[in-house]
């Protein structure tokens, strides 16, 4: 072997490959291996350059001790082959190369030995991935250095390694989970990983539902020609098959893949991580070491990521469901607040969260039923579609159906419960409508059709025996029951022919003034004492209206009004003009009606007031059909009330045919 030069230049440094060869040619030698303990992370925070000076200093050093072979085992570290005869002294060799470069090299190093004796130490170096023999703990088959102040110098070398190992790592944790984005993390790590491995171009690619994709791309531009480009696909999907690294060269660079592994104990492959080096040398051992450490931080960043979108997501959805939403922790203290369960029950979020749902939403009466449901919800994991009375944030009582979930962590532990509830207070309200509604077809049908069927039957039974007097009596009756008769029927057909397609309007000029006079007329003969008055503004034009229709308004306001009015009193009909509509008015001087009955009115089947006036006959349609056909007009309709106030009814219809009308 030729002499090194005095500069100790790398060309006077035996090759991995080449150094092997020397290996095989020296059974029974022993082999010195020396590593600078800084130097990855100088190549990190310097450059490629100055690692690479360094290396050539070492080995200046180095070969003005000895003569004999020196070899570079990796890009790290290199290696004196002492002659065979020098075996007996490998502890004393190894201390003195020690001492020696304590003097003569002003970095810390790591010193280990190991006999020449198997093909598979030989294999190790020629491949440059055998690491610090008998000082980082992965000694060939028969360390040396037994004296304790060697192996106390091995263990603080390792423990440095280990250290700077982790402080690099530390850098790359940094840069992932310090930014908001993946992608922004991505890219900031990316120039870490780049400077901490040597690499000259890095790509990181996840699996997804539509295939791998590519997350990050950053690097030299040789790496991104299609040549490049099609050889690092072939490296991903070799490495996502085998979920194992795979070192892949060509003529000019080298591609390495490293595995991002998930599921349960790394089952699968959720990405790769790709480094390219431009000279085609694959990554040493600690390099290596270091990729798949990354690829453990990436997989985290994966997670992490998606467990925030997925937060979102979920956050989003129950944001902007109009059902309520209310996560709780196992006390039942309220962490997550929905907008549905703001809007439902009134309370904000700063007098919700933290608080228990006992202590503001759930009365004293219900406490006890909901105690339950939480305890079947806690044992079985769920209590579906259970009925239960909430509070308002005004205490008023607001009926819900709930489902009651609780959620559990991977490992089958509970930590939270989840309540989605929704408001069935219209529901209530429809279920009550149509009892009501059976209620009111099966009397007030039934009344007059049994009137009309009992006088009818005692007539043809007796016709002979009663005179003309008797004969007028009940042919009256059974008229006027036959008329009452056929206005609750046209009151459900007019409600069906409404809802299936509106009302179809007949326009005409309508004079509201004579309309009102001859609906009045027919009303007096049977107001039953009470007086009807009317006063309409003068010149009031006529508006385009559909006259049986408004005359349908109007007989319906003034049919309420003298139904609910006392004896001898009085119901006033009024028409003004109200900038560009006509305004009718019916007022009468009954019980009045309270606010929440005020809110309802229209609702179709209600009928307001007290059990008193609910024993008058009504279907609770006619305000329904009198505020459709007004705003099928374009028109509104309002009413103004209160407890012993009596009841002003106003509409107001157009003067002008509203466009599309």
């Amino acid at each position: 072997m030729a002499p090194h030069s005095a500069d100790g230049s790398s060309e006077n440094v035996l090759s991995g490959g080449r150094f092997g060869d020397a290996l095989a040619r020296s059974p029974g030698a022993l082999l010195l291996a020396v590593r600078i303990d800084r130097l990855p992370g100088i190549r990190a925070e310097r450059g490629e350059a100055t690692a690479e000076k360094l290396v050539r200093s070492l080995a200046r050093a180095l070969s003005l001790r000895w003569g004999h072979p020196l070899g570079r085992l990796s890009a790290d570290m290199l290696g004196i082959l002492l002659p065979k005869e020098a075996g007996a002294s490998a502890a004393a060799e190894a201390q003195g190369l020690r001492d020696f470069l304590r003097r003569q090299f002003r970095f810390t190093v790591s010193v280990g030995a190991a006999f020449v004796r198997d093909a598979r130490l030989e294999e190790a170096i020629a491949d440059g991935e055998k690491t610090m023999l008998g000082a980082s703990g992965e000694a060939g088959p028969e360390p040396v250095l037994g004296d304790g102040a060697g192996r106390r110098s091995a263990a603080a070398s390792s423990l440095a390694e280990r250290y700077q190992r982790l402080s690099l790592l530390n850098r790359v944790a940094v840069e992932l989970f310090s930014k908001e984005g993946l992608e922004e993390s991505l890219a900031a790590a990316g120039h870490v990983i780049l400077a901490l491995t040597g690499a000259k171009y890095l790509s990181i690619s996840q699996d997804g539902a539509g295939g791998i994709r590519l997350r990050h791309r950053h690097g030299d531009k040789e790496f991104t020609e299609e040549r490049m480009a099609e050889a690092e696909g072939r490296l991903i999907a070799q490495v996502r098959q085998d979920r194992s690294p795979f070192w892949l060269v060509s003529r000019r660079a080298g591609l390495h893949g490293t595995p991002i592994l998930g599921g349960r104990g790394g089952a699968s492959a959720e990405g790769v991580l790709v480094t390219g080096y431009p000279r085609g040398e694959p990554p040493d051992a600690d390099a290596v070491r270091l990729l798949s450490d990354i690829a453990l931080l990436l997989h985290n960043a994966f997670a992490v990521d998606s467990s925030l979108r997925q937060q979102k997501t979920l956050a989003a959805v129950t944001e902007q469901s109009a059902d309520p939403i209310v996560l709780m922790d196992l006390e039942g203290r309220v962490s997550a607040w929905s907008r549905g369960a703001r809007e439902t029950f009134g309370f904000p979020p700063e007098k919700a969260l933290g608080r228990r749902i006992a202590e503001f939403l759930i009365p004293p009466d219900q406490q006890e039923h909901c105690e339950r449901v939480w305890a079947e919800a806690s044992r079985k994991g769920l209590a579906r579609e259970f009925e239960c009375l909430l509070w308002t944030i005004d205490a008023q009582a607001v009926p819900v159906e709930a489902t009651l979930t609780r959620i559990e962590d991977e490992r089958g532990r509970p930590f939270a419960m989840v309540a989605v509830m929704r408001d069935i207070s219209r529901r209530r309200e429809i279920e009550r409508l149509r009892t009501e509604f059976v209620n009111m077809v099966s009397h007030d049908l039934r009344t007059p059709l049994t009137s009309i069927r009992g006088f009818a039957e005692t007539m043809v039974e007796n016709w002979k025996d009663f005179d003309e007097e008797q004969k007028k009596h009940y042919l009256g009756i059974i008229e006027r029951e036959s008329k009452r008769l056929g206005r609750l029927v046209n009151d459900f057909l007019d409600v069906a022919k409404l809802e299936a397609g509106g009302a179809r309007i007949r326009r005409g000029p309508v004079d509201l003034a004579a309309l009102s006079a001859r609906v009045a007329e027919t009303f007096q003969a049977q107001a039953g004492g009470v007086g009807i008055e009317l006063a309409f503004e003068e010149g009031l034009p006529p508006v385009p209206a559909d006259a049986d229709q408004v005359q349908r308004v109007l007989v319906n306001l003034l049919g309420n009004a003298l139904k609910y009015s006392p004896e001898k009193g009085v119901v006033r009909v009024l028409g003004r003009r109200a900038g560009d509509d006509a305004e009718v008015t019916v007022e009468d001087q009954g019980p009045g009606i309270d606010e929440a009955g005020l809110k309802r009115l229209f609702e179709k089947f209600y009928r307001a007031g007290d059990p008193l006036t609910r024993r008058l006959p009504g279907t609770g349609l006619g305000l329904y059909i009198a505020k459709t056909l007004v705003e099928a007009h374009g028109g509104r309709i309002r009413a103004q009330s209160g407890p012993g106030k009596g009841t002003r009814f106003s509409f107001t219809l157009p003067l002008a045919v509203p466009e599309g009308g």
